[in-house]
């Protein structure tokens, strides 16, 4: 049920309490629990409001309590545990952070390998970027090495990002020297 507060014109609830709204008026805003979004009413319609300031915003930074994690090619890197995981987003499960607000997010990742890997971010079941000439991507060639990547992205409210192998064997990497991290931005 949305709750109201008086003389605000603002309103908290569900998307569905939002739809349900008979007679919205012209400046009246209304924040989705459940989404995270903040909509304001122009008079005909809801409209989506991108630029409002959060009280939190989404990050995490996750890493592995594994010493030595063997990757197999197109799949995720093990980010098991997290230090920091504001607004619990972040699944050491399926090891993927996923979007509980559409906006701009910085992503990045610090891998040390012990052995030769590459690897990039995907969004949901493909690639950040599908083009390889700009898809940002870390190339360890030499055991030993460690490498960091970051990147822009732009996510819808549940879409997923993870740090996968791009190499086509397996390979073998130190997770606990090994760290991923997000957040926010816009």
């Amino acid at each position: 049920m949305a709750k109201s507060f008086p003389n605000t014109g603002a309103t908290v609830g569900l998307a569905a309490d939002r739809s349900a709204l008979t007679s919205p008026f012209a400046g009246m805003q209304f924040f989705e629990t459940d989404t995270k979004a903040l909509y304001l009413y122009n008079g005909t319609a809801w409209v989506e409001s991108k630029n409002y300031s959060l009280s939190y915003r989404p990050s995490f930074q996750a890493t592995s309590n594994i010493g030595n994690v063997t990757v197999l090619a197109a799949d995720p890197v093990p980010f098991n545990i997290t230090n920091i995981d504001a607004g619990s987003n972040f699944n050491t499960t399926t090891y993927s952070f996923v979007a509980p607000i559409a906006g701009l997010y910085l992503f990045g990742y610090t891998v040390y390998a012990q052995a030769a890997i590459s690897l990039t971010f995907y969004k949901n079941s493909g690639q950040l970027y599908n083009n390889s000439d700009v898809n940002p991507l870390t190339p360890v060639t030499v055991a030993g090495n460690a490498a960091t990547t970051t990147s822009l992205a732009s996510l819808s409210v549940n879409d997923a990002i993870t740090v996968r192998s791009r190499t086509s064997t397996s390979s073998a990497i130190y997770g606990q020297h090994s760290v991923f991290w997000g957040y926010l931005i816009n």
